[in-house]
């Protein structure tokens, strides 16, 4: 019986099991290195939280905040405080990096 069957009846996925094939969950470094992969790619702008939560396949936007404060807390991204009436500032900047133009 497959570990998403009980009694004969289909239990849904976990957020990182996709058409039963089992992945890795999402990590705090698998979530940074899609940031700095997405700032290279996107002429160095920040992915928004849902770019983030889709890219590395987590389960909620609370999941994204909670990655992003592990790696603003390790020190290897600062996040601006929001401006008023907004609840979250989207730029992400990677310290020690640097956006240079390959034009």
């Amino acid at each position: 019986m497959s570990p998403h069957t009980a009694l004969g009846t289909h239990l849904p996925l976990r957020p990182y099991e996709r058409a039963g094939r089992p992945t890795s969950p999402p990590t705090v470094e698998g979530v940074f290195d899609f940031v700095v992969g997405y700032k290279k790619t996107h002429d160095g702008n920040s992915p928004s939280f849902r770019e983030i939560q889709e890219g590395c396949e987590i389960s909620s936007l609370s999941v994204v905040l909670y990655y992003l404060n592990k790696l603003e807390g390790r020190g290897l991204i600062r996040r601006q405080e929001p401006k008023i009436g907004e609840r979250y500032c989207r730029k992400i900047e990677i310290i020690g990096g640097k956006w240079v133009f390959h034009g």
